[in-house]
């Protein structure tokens, strides 16, 4: 413990020195003692007081300051320690903070600088602290409901934006608008592809696959495209071919027919077509047929009376 050399003189209870009510009327605080003597009981007061402050003060330093206050007369030695014991307890005169001592104070402010030691104040809301508490930018953007910077995000921000336009991206984080009429939009809003269809008032035919089997709608490309062979050297009358290919086969048969000459042409096994000759002995020529065989079906043109000749057979496929 710190060693103190002044002590307080007169302390006991009972110590001969003047009442404080009779020392606070004496004449002689205000003009020492002059002529006569002064009793003992008044210089043992003057000397309590001062050596009661002096050792009050002297014991606060060794205290605090942890050194040795000796009487030894060496006043800056003295102060170094004092002021050593003070800044244990208070705050050293300095201009950055008496410029925020200088501040107005109150609720809801924010003290900044203006300049080298000089500060002002500005608002700063409930909202605002709910930001500054924030631990990193993720919790902050939460705060703000904030979407963190994305390069798709940033192409759509990036379009020209105007009525009736549907933006649609042309490439990776890459954006571009479209036309979107009212009509556009009332099938983008349809619940079901019945409603599509009854909007744009379609038949069921619209709801059937292109096709060539049963249940799909034809594909109506049935010849395009195709080429006309002539196949009646290879063609026998009453023998059944098949289409073999993936689409329907158009056949045309002509002849010369005699003594009612009549061809009957089947698909399938159901008849389809005919011709004939409408008399007994004259010769008709050029009496002809023309029928269409589905793909993967099977036809046949059969002889059923009189004389035919002549004959053109042709498919086109």
């Amino acid at each position: 413990m710190a060693k103190n050399d002044f002590k307080s003189f007169a302390t006991a209870a009972n110590a001969n020195v003047t009442p404080q009510d009779n020392w606070e009327t004496l004449p002689a605080l205000l003009s020492g003692f002059t002529a006569g003597k002064a009793s003992s009981a008044q210089v043992n007061k003057a000397l309590r007081q001062a050596t009661f402050i002096a050792a009050a003060l002297a014991q606060y330093t060794a205290n605090k300051s942890g050194q040795d206050v000796l009487d030894n007369g060496d006043v800056a030695g003295f102060i170094e320690k004092m002021a050593t014991a003070f800044g244990r307890d208070y705050q050293a005169l300095d201009a950055t903070l008496t410029a925020l001592a200088g501040l107005a104070t109150g609720a809801n402010k924010l003290p900044y600088f203006t300049g080298a030691d000089t500060a002002a104040q500005t608002d700063l809301t409930e909202f605002a602290r709910t930001l500054l508490d924030d631990q990193d930018a993720t919790t902050a953007r939460k705060t703000l409901g904030a979407q963190p910077l994305d390069d798709t995000l940033t192409a759509l921000a990036g379009l020209a934006t105007g009525e009736n336009k549907l933006p649609y991206f042309i490439g990776v984080d890459r954006a571009g608008l479209a036309d979107f009429s009212k009509v556009g939009r009332d099938i983008a809003g349809a619940g079901t592809v019945e409603d599509v269809i009854r909007y744009l008032s379609l038949g069921d035919a619209a709801k059937k696959n292109v096709g060539t089997t049963s249940g799909t709608v034809a594909a109506g490309d049935a010849t395009m495209g195709g080429t006309y062979t002539n196949v009646t050297s290879s063609r026998v009358m009453g023998v059944t071919y098949t289409n073999s290919a993936t689409r329907p086969m158009l056949v045309i048969y002509s002849c010369d027919a005699t003594s009612f000459g009549t061809a009957v042409a089947a698909v399938n096994g159901a008849n389809v077509a005919r011709v004939i000759g409408v008399e007994s002995s004259a010769t008709h020529n050029g009496p002809s047929m023309t029928f269409i065989v589905p793909a993967g079906a099977t036809y046949s043109i059969t002889k059923t009376a009189g004389s035919l000749s002549n004959m053109i057979w042709a498919e086109m496929v």
